[in-house]
């Protein structure tokens, strides 16, 4: 969009806010004198072709220009192409015409190669008094003649940066110095031969109205060279700009053609922009004060700066590209974007649809897994201060049983290649015992219904057999202990009794000495020790000559009677002998 400031004042004019607006009326264009010793007809042909708003005349600068001849322009382009000697006559005519106050002069490559101070030139002429007003020195040499492009980062908003994003040069570009009064509103990329910042647009107003412009780029280079080939991007757009700003009234605070308002100043942010329009969202300048927080001048509202001005942000219902994934508009945390502006997930802290629970952290050994799924047991995942293990199968024959806890004997469980048996309790008298080892004949504890005893040792003719069985002759107590048995009494079958009685009557045989031992048979006990001996029922007690009490079973009673008696008649007898 093109942009003029024609000098004919407008016959309809209001104030609004204390600002001078203008009515519509038509725009009158800028008169521009092209001036160089050499390519002002090819600029002239070349910028009003691609330029809009201005009439271009060329002025051959071999012959300085007449006061009266430059009162005719609001603006003067002037540059050269090789060194010239009348740059100094036309350098003072420019001065004088600056001096008048309310002009403007626009200065191109290669103007500095005459400046009296480039140390490239030993036979520069100089621009005589000009070189007192123009804004760079050629200390950096007056051009380089290699490739650069504009540093997009260094671009200052102005009127002459309008639209500017891009530009490059093949050669004929940059090599200047800025004055310290200059303000520099673009830089090229790379730094100039003095190792310092190499300027691209300087600018500077006086007080007595003037303007002064330097753009270190040839205006010709249209004529050497192919335009996005050796030189591309805002080219025309960055001189009609500066022709534009140049040439016109705006900012002295009087309203002229062109113009919706004029504060007195070019300055952006106060109600009228430095072009003299009246400041509103959109059109690319913040002002009004805190009216607006940013201005893109764009309807995008993807970007950082919404369509109404407001600096983007979660929660304002626009998507922030690169910044958001979401923007719902609302405060709500568990819809389908966060009030953080993201997409739920696991993780986020926030329990969605779907979630179990959600901690807001990736850790597995809290109450919520990072699945956002609660803790349990069998989860594979050790629960602390809950779990004692988790080895998420079901396996009670591992070291870790279904219920999270480690393995032990007396569980219940028989733990592979640890324990042989585990029956959950602490008997010792049955199958397995409560070290989980299977009972076995010498382990010490009695296998009830399978063991008679169990003494722990390997002694075969103790109490308690190797096979774990009781000994023949021995009986068994109430704890299933055995009781051995001694030289006065033997217990066997189903009754006892004592020596010399008997239901029947009892036999007494006298003597010094008794030897041999009693032999029992059937039901009837009989024991003896020395001259003693008893009949119990079924049979009949006698003793030897060994002095041995015998019971025999008999046919009857009478005849057991009479054979004792004999018994004991021969024995009597016998003794006798003995003692003669």
């Amino acid at each position: 969009m093109t942009r003029t400031y024609p000098l004919v004042p407008s016959a309809l004019t209001l104030t609004v806010g204390g600002l001078l607006l203008l009515g519509a009326t038509p725009a009158q264009a800028a008169e521009v004198l092209v001036l160089s010793n050499n390519g002002a007809p090819a600029v002239v042909t070349d910028f009003t072709a691609n330029t809009m708003g201005h009439n271009y005349t060329a002025h051959d600068a071999d012959t300085t220009p007449t006061l009266d001849q430059l009162n005719q322009y609001e603006a003067v382009l002037l540059f050269e192409n090789g060194l010239f000697s009348n740059a100094p006559n036309v350098g003072d005519r420019l001065a004088e015409w600056y001096g008048q106050g309310g002009k403007c002069i626009v200065i191109g490559t290669f103007y500095w190669q005459d400046r009296s101070d480039n140390p490239k030139y030993a036979n520069n002429y100089s621009w005589g008094a000009l070189e007192d007003l123009d804004v760079f020195t050629g200390l950096a040499g007056g051009s380089e003649y290699n490739s650069d492009s504009l540093d997009p980062n260094s671009i200052v908003a102005h009127p002459i940066t309008d639209g500017v994003m891009a530009l490059s040069a093949h050669s004929y570009r940059g090599g200047v110095q800025a004055k310290d009064d200059t303000q520099v509103l673009a830089l090229w990329s790379t730094l100039n031969s003095l190792n310092e910042d190499d300027p691209l647009i300087g600018v500077r107003e006086d007080d007595n109205g003037g303007k002064f412009v330097g753009i270190s780029i040839f205006p010709d280079y249209e004529s050497h060279g192919d335009y996005g080939n050796q030189f591309t991007g805002d080219f025309h757009v960055l001189w009609e700009n500066a022709l534009t700003w140049c040439a016109s009234t705006c900012g002295d605070g009087k309203m002229s053609a062109g113009e919706e308002c004029d504060d007195g100043n070019n300055v952006d942010g106060d109600g009228c922009t430095a072009t003299c329009k009246v400041e509103s969202c959109g059109d690319g300048v913040v002002n009004n004060g805190d009216a607006e927080q940013c201005d893109d001048g764009n309807d995008v509202n993807t970007d950082d700066c919404t369509d109404s001005c407001l600096s983007a942000a979660c929660g304002d219902g626009y998507v922030h590209e690169g910044v958001e994934a979401c923007d719902d508009g609302n405060d709500v945390n568990d819809d389908a974007c966060t009030n953080m502006c993201t997409v739920p997930t696991c993780g986020d802290g926030v329990i969605q649809d779907g979630e179990a629970c959600d901690d807001g952290n990736p850790e597995n050994t809290d109450a919520c897994l990072a699945t956002c799924v609660e803790a349990s047991c069998g989860d594979g995942f050790l629960q602390d201060g809950v779990e004692a293990c988790d080895d998420s199968n079901d396996d009670n024959t591992d070291d870790c049983i279904d219920t999270c806890e480690a393995a032990s004997c007396g569980d219940g469980y028989v733990q592979a290649g640890v324990e042989s048996c585990d029956d959950g309790n602490a008997d010792n008298g049955d199958g397995c015992l409560d070290t989980c080892v299977i009972a076995a004949c010498g382990d010490g504890y009695v296998y009830a219904g399978i063991e008679e005893c169990d003494d722990g040792n390997d002694v075969d003719d103790d109490d308690c057999a190797n096979d774990c069985t009781i000994p023949s002759g021995t009986t068994t107590d109430d704890s299933g202990g055995a009781t051995t048995s001694g030289g006065e009494t033997t217990t066997t079958g189903d009754d006892t009794e004592t020596a010399g009685t008997s239901d029947s009557g009892t036999g007494t045989g006298t003597g010094g000495e008794t030897t041999g031992d009693v032999s029992t048979t059937g039901d009837a006990t009989t024991t003896t020790d020395g001259a003693t001996g008893s009949a119990t029922d079924g049979g009949t007690a006698g003793v030897d000559e060994e002095g041995c009490g015998c019971t025999t079973d008999g046919a009857d009673e009478p005849a057991q009677g009479l054979l004792g008696l004999l018994s004991l008649g021969l024995l009597a007898l016998t003794r006798r002998r003995r003692r003669a």
